[in-house]
Formats: C-alpha cells, structure tokens, sequence
C-alpha cells in the first residue's frame, strides 16, 4: 500500500505505484517512475527524467537526479536523466547526478549498496553488486563493472574504467583502467590478483588461475599493449575469464594502470 507523508512534495509527472513508502520532507519533481517497494525515509530529494526499479531504498538526505558539476551544462536541460534498477541501497546523503547524454541516462544496475556520502557523477555507469564505502566517488564518465568494490573515500577518475570483481582501496583514486579481477593499492597501479574477492565470488580454481596468468601477461612480462592483446586472444577462446579481460581491453582502450612500484616479487606471489 502507499504511505506517503503529508509533508511530502509530489510533482504532477511523478508515477507512483500501488507500493511505495515516502516519509517526511521529500521533494519528487519532473517525470519521474517508481516501481515498486521503494522505500524513501525523509528528505530525500529526487528529480527527473528518473527512472527507479523495484524494492530500491533511500535514506535521509539521498539526492538523486540533479544536473551535473558541469559549467557548460544548462541546468534547464533534462538530458537523457538517470536510470536505477533494483534493490539497491542508498545510504546518507548519496548523490547521483543526471547525464549530459540526450540518449543515454546515468545508469545504476541492481543491488549495489551507496554508503553514505557516496556519489555517482554525470553519464557514470555502474554495474550490479557493487560496494561504494564511504565518501567513495565515481567521476562523469566513469564506469564500474559487476562487484567492484571502491574503499572508503576512494574513487574512480572521470572516463576510467574499472572491471568486474576489482578492488580500488581505501583513499586512492583510480585514474586509469583497471582491468577485472585485479586490485589496485596505491594510485595509478595495480598490485595483484584480488583473490579474496574472486573465492568470496564462487570462482572455481582453474578460473582464479587464469587471473593469475592475466596478471602475469599484463604485468610480469613487459608486454607493450598489442602483445598483451595477442596474448589474450590466443587464449580468448577457452577461458571466459580471459575473454572477458580481452573484451574490456577492447571496449577501454585507454592506458592501464601500471604495476605498483616496487612490488615485483611480491606480485610474482599474489599473481601465480
């Protein structure tokens, strides 16, 4: 059933259905759709062109849809908006902000957690399990594959991608590509295989060996990019682990991030 507080400020063009709980102090403005089961606790302000899935769940102060940090953005314009899909949280005084895109909306998959104080930029792209800890950011442009997981205050540079199962720690900052199933320490590098990350997954062995053998082609061998290209093709066709490091590559064609310096023989241990 609906529970909507009368304190609540509902725009004419927002859709609502059956099921849907909006507490005190919320401000829905433009075209805006919700499946249902969401859930805003108060003060949770929201605009569109928005388009939010089911079972979604905002807390206090969650701000979602406005016009990006953009100087050459006119905030009149609606753009392509904002897309959410399912079960996600948003904690405290999230931020998600529309794209500048006229075609394609920021767009948040399902079931991703939003601690608090996180914040997707313009035009990001964010993919489904995925943890953003606190104050962890994602620049305009910025993509993150499946089950990211961003440390506290880390983040992702603007039009950097990060591929699925990665770990960027804690107060760091991604500012070039990080390829799946790698981790990154310190900024600019990666510093192995995240193998906790891939056996908390439900990998199987023979697939965290072939993260291993990824690493070692794109950080132990000193392979200039084609080679590195090369490599992974050779293998492409019988590891969807390796398929998947090649389509990203592909898809991202950008500097990777480097080997974290002075780790080599450490990298050796972590990477296989």
């Amino acid at each position: 059933m609906r529970q909507i507080d009368p304190t609540a400020v509902i725009g004419p063009d927002v859709q609502l259905p059956d099921e849907i709980e909006i507490g005190p102090g919320c401000r829905l403005d433009g075209p805006i759709r919700f499946g249902p089961g969401t859930v805003l606790m108060g003060y949770n302000f929201l605009r569109g062109p928005l388009t939010v899935g089911q079972g979604n769940r905002f807390y206090p102060f969650a701000c979602i849809g406005f016009e990006p940090q953009d100087y050459k953005f006119d905030p009149s314009r609606a753009g392509a908006g904002t897309v959410i899909g399912n079960e996600n949280i948003f904690r405290e005084h999230v931020t998600i902000h529309r794209a500048t895109s006229e075609s394609v909306p920021t767009t948040i998959g399902h079931s991703n957690m939003f601690m608090v104080n996180t914040h997707a930029g313009h035009d990001a792209r964010v993919g489904d399990r995925c943890i953003l800890a606190n104050n962890a950011s994602i620049g305009g442009h910025g993509v993150i594959y499946d089950q990211v997981n961003l440390g506290g205050s880390g983040g992702v540079a603007q039009k950097v991608a990060v591929g699925r199962l990665a770990f960027v720690s804690g107060t760091i900052a991604a500012t070039h590509h990080i390829p799946p199933f790698m981790m990154s320490r310190t900024i600019r590098t990666v510093g192995g295989v995240n193998i906790v990350g891939l056996r908390r997954s439900g990998m199987s062995r023979e697939e965290i060996d072939q993260a291993k053998w990824i690493f070692r082609v794109l950080y132990l061998q000193s392979n200039a990019r084609p080679a590195m290209l090369e490599a992974l093709r050779s293998r492409a066709d019988r590891s969807a682990v390796v398929a998947e490091t090649l389509d990203f590559l592909t898809r991202h064609p950008g500097p990777i991030a480097e080997l974290e310096p002075g780790k080599e023989s450490r990298a050796m241990r972590e990477g296989g």
